[in-house]
């Protein structure tokens, strides 16, 4: 099903994907806001379709017990189809995380996504945090 709300990006639809998607876990959000050949570029890993999307959540879910991503803040710019999220992430660091290993701490970090909209649905984003400077050992 594709996003037949709007066109474009909204600050209630950055809110309720991040919600569904991060806080409670409910990954049918991706079917009506996010194309099925959607791309993720971030400095861990690029992801590809909806699937590794899931991956990659249930991944941060799994490794930050209480777990949440907060919305700090949503740009939008229609007449580019493009929106800016700005967000943070609690938690407590119990298992492995890529690189990183469980630390047991709790956990905040901050982070910006860009998204670029098509047809009513993310197509593409890139995001960027400072999670490596709050998750390595040697903080």
């Amino acid at each position: 099903m594709v996003n037949s709300e709007a066109e474009g990006p909204t600050r209630a639809i950055a809110l309720e994907m991040y919600e569904q998607l991060f806080n409670q876990g409910d990954n049918s959000i991706l079917e009506k806001y996010v194309s099925a050949d959607f791309v993720y570029r971030n400095p861990m890993q690029d992801t590809k379709g909806r699937q590794q999307i899931i991956d990659l959540v249930d991944a941060q879910r799994e490794a930050f017990s209480g777990f949440r991503q907060r919305v700090d803040d949503v740009a939008i710019d229609r007449e580019r189809g493009a929106m800016a999220v700005s967000w943070t992430v609690t938690g407590v660091h119990e298992k492995p995380f890529f690189a990183y290993p469980a630390s047991g701490a709790p956990i905040t970090f901050s982070g910006i996504t860009f998204f670029l909209w098509e047809k009513g649905q993310a197509v593409a984003a890139w995001g960027f945090s400072d999670m490596d400077g709050n998750l390595s050992p040697a903080r």
